[in-house]
């Protein structure tokens, strides 16, 4: 437990900013999702935009926690 609070307090600003740019992807997603019924094309593409954004974010997040860049 303290090592991963020592990580939170290390690393914040950057894990806060990932978790932000994750929201973003979820929120493209649901847009798609909404999207779909008026335009196929551009709401796939927000589907398929915000999966890819909140996956990489995932993976950034899960750098940052147990590799620790300090950027």
């Amino acid at each position: 437990m303290t090592m991963i609070r020592n990580i939170i307090e290390q690393r914040w600003g950057m894990i806060l900013f990932v978790l932000l740019l994750m929201l973003l992807g979820l929120f493209l997603i649901v847009t798609g999702i909404k999207v779909v019924k008026n335009n196929r094309l551009s709401g796939l593409l927000n589907i398929i935009i915000g999966f890819l954004f909140t996956a990489a974010m995932i993976y950034i997040l899960l750098f940052l926690m147990f590799l620790g860049v300090n950027w």
